[in-house]
């Protein structure tokens, strides 16, 4: 019993700290990622919120305004669209 005590303790002890460095490692990259998942999250809200402010205080430009458009669009026409427009319809007489 001795003996097999002796053979089976190193090897167990070994696997043991082989299976700790392993859960160690994994838990490790498992919180680097929850890390940069956080971080990114947080990095786009701030973006957003960031966007949302620039684009509510580019729309409140101070001066004279043509209708809703701010002035940086007051020279800006309409591009044509590319798809025909319907004809009104009329009626034809056949004879």
């Amino acid at each position: 019993m001795k003996s097999k005590l002796r053979f089976i303790l190193p090897r167990l002890l070994a696997v043991t700290l082989l299976i700790g460095a392993a859960s160690f490692v994994l838990f490790i990259v498992f919180k680097l990622l929850l890390a940069v998942a956080a971080i990114a999250g947080l990095v786009f809200l701030a973006g957003k919120i960031m966007g949302k402010n620039r684009f509510r205080g580019k729309w409140k430009t101070d001066g004279p305004q043509q209708g809703i458009m701010p002035q940086e669009f007051s020279g800006y026409d309409a591009p044509v669209s590319p798809y025909k427009t319907a004809a009104p319809l009329t009626i034809v007489p056949i004879r």
